[in-house]
């Protein structure tokens, strides 16, 4: 069954393009008939991979590497050449070997003394030679789909200088031992791998490390474990990992200044996350969360991505959050936001659009300053007068409300070079609001970009 998907996964990925109909030409088919036989192909393929991946996630990633690889490989083969009669190969900062067929790294690479990026991405290459260390500039590798799962034992070996190392889409299930060599490394990116938990063992020989990320983990979970092991890390990333819960212990990575959990399945956190006291920046996008656990509000945060959860209400202690820069609330059911918003004295930008804000707490005008102010796709009636004051105001978006008029306050707004108030309910041509469209034009001659747009001679 698996050598059926293989072929047909291989088939939909490498064939023409042909017409719907039987016995006709395709090159006398219309661009828009091309157009949707392209569109099919691309639908019947993803429909293939989807039902293997539910059976056996594994083969499923590994014949969509092989299909690829297929399909790059005369290119990948060619630009090999092209390197292979390079007279000046010595000149190059970056080779790229990806799917040149390869199970070793060629010997003209060591000749390139001035390489910094090397990308082998889609060979068989099971080994980063001790050689490599001679190229004083190489900063960094990428040595990603080379079926290094299959290999029992992948030698690295000590690279100086090498700050970034990418062995995403291996199907690795367990560390390279090699890792720890690499003691210049700076960030290790193990995306779309079959780890089953944080290699914490292996991980904490590489105590040089800064960043990591399990971005796309086809088995990830972030379980019960020694991570306090890993404090030394500053960024860890599992993005897309369809993690839906985290142990209270993953919070003892108290190192953290930068945690991204994006497009997950999380519909809480547990309490403890206050341990991570030198958490700067935190990213919760695209999750299904309900609620916030209390303890965050204790964090020192300098920028909170909540865009695109289920959250209802904002907790007073929000106010807390004293050097806060940015704070994405964007694209949640919020219903009304918190007095002490206002305490925020160094937010600069403020995205809370697509929520169902009625009224925006007067504190915001507390806010002095505030660069950029998203409150549009809401339920305003009136204009958040609010913002009147603000000196360092550069963007302002009120659009999609049902906000009747615009007072003459905005004009003078020194520093506003975006105003979007597109999609409310303004007349312009009632006596109420005659001083809209002369206001909008001399605005746009100052050059403040308006959105709509009004011209001298709708103003007359």
């Amino acid at each position: 069954m698996r050598l059926i998907f293989i072929y047909l996964l291989t088939w939909l990925i490498t064939c023409p393009l042909v017409a719907q109909e039987g016995g006709k030409d395709p090159k006398s088919d219309s661009a828009e008939r091309e157009q949707l036989e392209r569109w099919r192909q691309v639908q019947l393929r993803r429909k293939v991979y989807e039902q293997m991946y539910a059976m056996n996630p594994k083969a499923a990633v590994d014949s969509a590497n092989k299909a690829t690889m297929q399909t790059h490989q005369t290119e990948g083969q060619k630009r090999l050449m092209t390197y292979r009669t390079n007279t000046r190969i010595d000149t190059l900062v970056e080779i790229d070997l990806s799917y040149a067929g390869l199970d070793e790294i060629p010997e003209f690479v060591l000749r390139a003394t001035k390489l910094k990026v090397l990308i082998l991405d889609h060979n068989e290459i099971r080994k980063l030679p001790k050689q490599l260390a001679r190229l004083q500039h190489l900063e960094r590798v990428y040595w990603r789909a080379n079926h290094l799962d299959r290999f029992l034992w992948v030698r690295i070996q000590r690279i100086p200088n090498l700050k970034k190392l990418d062995l995403s889409n291996n199907l690795l299930e367990r560390l390279p031992r090699g890792v720890r060599k690499l003691k210049g490394l700076d960030e290790l990116v193990l995306d779309q791998n079959f780890f089953e938990e944080v290699p914490i063992r292996r991980l904490s020989k590489a105590n040089f490390l800064n960043q990591v990320s399990f971005n796309q983990s086809h088995a990830l979970k972030l379980s019960a474990a020694k991570y306090e092991k890993l404090a030394f890390l500053e960024v860890f990333k599992a993005n897309n990992s369809r993690l839906s819960a985290i142990d209270p212990d993953f919070y003892n990575l108290r190192g953290l200044k930068e945690l991204q959990l994006q497009e997950n399945k999380l519909v809480s956190l547990p309490i403890g996350i206050s341990q991570m006291e030198k958490l700067e920046k935190l990213s919760l996008y695209k999750n299904r969360l309900e609620s916030l656990p209390e303890d965050l509000y204790k964090l020192d945060l300098k920028v909170i991505d909540l865009y695109y959860n289920a959250l209802e209400k904002i907790s007073e202690e929000l106010g807390q959050l004293s050097n806060l820069e940015v704070l994405f609330l964007a694209n949640n059911r919020i219903y009304s936001l918190p007095q002490s918003i206002g305490k925020l004295s160094n937010l600069t930008e403020m995205y809370v659009h697509h929520n169902r804000l009625s009224v925006l707490p007067e504190s915001i005008g507390l806010l002095n300053k505030l660069t950029v102010a998203r409150v549009n796709d809401n339920y305003l009636v009136d204009f958040p007068t609010q913002f009147l004051k603000m000196q360092n105001l550069y963007d302002l978006d009120i659009s999609n409300n049902q906000i009747t008029t615009i007072p003459d306050e905005v004009e003078s707004l020194p520093k506003l070079r975006l105003f979007t108030f597109q999609e409310n309910p303004i007349d312009v041509e009632t006596q109420a609001n005659a001083h809209v469209a002369p206001m909008i034009v001399r605005m746009m001659d100052a050059g403040v970009t308006c959105v709509p747009r009004i011209y001298a001679q709708e103003a007359e």
